[in-house]
């Protein structure tokens, strides 16, 4: 089959073999040959290693957002129920009703914000899944 050997041979080269081919000429050993399984096993280990380090990485400042939000929304979420409570017993200022409706506004954008952080996780994770699946799928075959 001679599109294999082309692709292993480099664009650059197929054309020549091509040549050589209708010539009837054989092409010597060299234009054919190819790396042994174990460099391709190590290329790939090393590929998917690169990816799922890249997935970890990609995770890692996904949770360091997420905390740091949720340690936000917390505050938020206090502040509120001590406003509240000053409101209720009348020793809040005249501008607690707005600073109260910018903390209920802050807190559901944290809630909104914290939710997509989740569903960012939980992709990453079904990435990393895939991919360890896929690993395992080609060193079988291999």
């Amino acid at each position: 089959m001679l599109l294999p050997v082309l692709c292993q041979a480099g664009p650059h080269r197929a054309g020549a073999i091509l040549d050589r081919r209708r010539e009837g000429e054989m092409a010597s050993p060299r234009e054919f040959r190819l790396r042994s399984p174990e460099r391709d096993r190590e290329t790939d280990e090393q590929r998917f290693a690169r990816l799922t380090q890249m997935l970890d990485q990609v995770s890692a400042e996904i949770q360091y957002e997420k905390d740091g939000l949720q340690a936000r929304h917390v505050a938020a979420t206090a502040d509120a129920g001590f406003l509240v409570e000053a409101m209720e017993n009348d020793e809040a200022g005249s501008s607690s009703a707005l600073r109260l409706g910018d903390l209920s506004d802050t807190i559901a954008a944290y809630q909104v914000r914290i939710e997509g952080l989740s569903q960012q996780l939980i992709f990453i994770d079904e990435l990393r899944q895939a991919v360890a699946g896929f690993v395992e799928t080609v060193t079988e075959r291999n």
